[in-house]
């Protein structure tokens, strides 16, 4: 051993948290608790998540990643160098919140029956240790200083996420204060700093692997045309019987709700546009799926969810929570039901005028490995909620949940294009005919049989 590499930092939270622990205490799936009762993050975890991210790095460099993360193959085993701690929280414990997960039924716009569950999370914010450390040996200091690199960096960009449900925009976390500590112990005073957990000498090398994710990203910003309300239920009896979902004290608009309303929009296109198999076919193969009919493990099957939708918190000086009372009507009697009075707490723009269009709410969301038929898709379903024809949240029958668009950017990473939108007719016409050829590849879609 000639020294070692240490990179030490805080994950914080911009987004909920969700890691199982298998026990249903207090939820369904409530979250882990180390031996103080306190939410963390299992170097187990961590390890999954960054072996899983930098596979893919570009394949000369696979060869150190799978070095250094350990490999079982046809029975010889190689172990990892990495030493990856738990994440523990430190300061303050937050408050955990539970939240609701259904399943919806697309035909009916219902809940299925026995489909409604809920999970405990880790609220935006929280903060966690985060160290990753390695012994290096002359030849293998240069490639596990750039590892080391790629790692800082990948994670202060927010890109690998933690946790379950990250496709519906839980998990995601930046590192703050990341710093990499190199103690070459062919130096007395570095070797003597390690011995006394002192830091080490920061290199100022910042090579780093590439990593080479192919996503086509919509980042759009709505501003609300009408109230919005994504149900929380209160347990004070003088609070209103429903409001806004928060997470901390911001209001959110959840992944999962907007991702329900997406999927539900996409079949519906999906199922006007063709009528036979490939409209199946195309929803499965970007939403997945789970074969819950499935008659023995022969037949079980499923799929991963390639599309991504972020949780967003809803700018809080655009907006205002409003009580609305509601009641239901006997339509035998023209009379109110007994016992039917409730009343609810929507969002609603303040100072909202019909000539100016407010950044209100921010829509991210990704697709992973898309064709051009995806973009194409992901395209119509910009316009519906661009043009409030797609509604989000409760209250679609009485008009809630619609937005207006302000502006979008849409990314190709495979094509290496950006498209800034604002006004849709004034796209210029070289993007305009790149956005068309997706939906036309939509149009003229064909299952590849092998």
């Amino acid at each position: 051993m000639s020294g070692r590499i240490i990179l030490r930092g805080s994950l914080e939270l911009l987004s909920p948290l969700h890691i199982g622990s298998g026990t249903d205490d207090n939820s369904d799936l409530d979250i882990a608790l180390d031996s103080d009762q306190r939410p963390y993050i299992p170097g187990t975890s961590v390890a999954g998540v960054l072996l899983d991210h930098l596979s893919s790095a570009e394949a000369s460099v696979q060869k150190y990643i799978t070095a250094a993360f350990g490999k079982t193959d046809n029975g010889v085993a190689a172990q990892s160098f990495l030493e990856i701690s738990d994440c523990c929280l430190t300061g303050t414990p937050p408050d955990i919140e539970i939240r609701d997960g259904i399943k919806i039924n697309h035909k009916t716009g219902l809940t299925e029956d026995k489909a409604k569950y809920d999970f405990e999370i880790v609220p935006k914010g929280a903060l966690f240790s985060f160290k990753v450390e390695t012994s290096f040996e002359e030849e293998n200091r240069k490639w596990l200083q750039i590892l080391f690199n790629t790692i800082k960096y990948e994670l202060e960009q927010s890109k690998p996420r933690f946790g379950a449900k990250t496709n519906s925009g839980l998990g995601k976390v930046i590192l703050k204060k990341g710093k990499i500590h190199f103690y070459d112990f062919a130096q007395k005073d570095a070797l003597l700093r390690y011995l006394k957990r002192e830091d080490g000498f920061s290199p100022e090398e910042t090579a780093r692997y590439e990593i080479q994710r192919d996503e086509f990203i919509i980042d759009a910003w709505f501003d609300l045309k009408t109230s919005l309300l994504s149900r929380s239920y209160s347990k004070s009896p003088d609070a209103p019987d429903t409001t806004h979902i928060k997470s901390g004290n911001s209001f959110v608009q959840q992944g999962t709700s907007t991702k329900g309303a997406v999927s539900s929009r996409a079949e519906r296109i999906l199922n006007t546009l063709f009528k036979d198999k490939r409209a199946e076919y195309l929803f499965k193969d970007l939403f997945g799926f789970v074969n819950t009919k499935a008659l023995n493990e022969k037949d079980a099957n499923a799929k991963i969810s390639r599309i991504r939708i972020d949780e967003t918190v809803i700018a809080p000086s655009k907006i205002a929570a409003e009580v609305q009372t509601r009641i239901k009507v006997d339509r035998f009697t023209g009379g109110t039901v007994d016992g039917a009075l409730f009343d609810s707490m929507p969002l609603f723009r303040k100072n909202k005028t019909l000539e100016n269009k407010e950044k209100v709410l921010n829509l991210t969301m990704t697709i992973f490995n898309a064709s051009d038929a995806d973009k194409g898709l992901l395209l119509l379903i910009l316009k519906d909620l661009w043009t409030a024809d797609l509604a989000l949240d409760g209250g679609k029958g009485i008009g809630q949940g619609t937005l207006e668009g302000v502006c979008a950017t849409i990314i190709d990473q495979n094509n290496k294009t950006r498209i800034n939108v604002e006004d849709p007719a004034q796209i210029a016409s070289p993007d305009k005919e790149k956005l068309q050829t997706y939906v036309t590849a939509l149009n003229n879609f064909e299952v590849q049989h092998d």
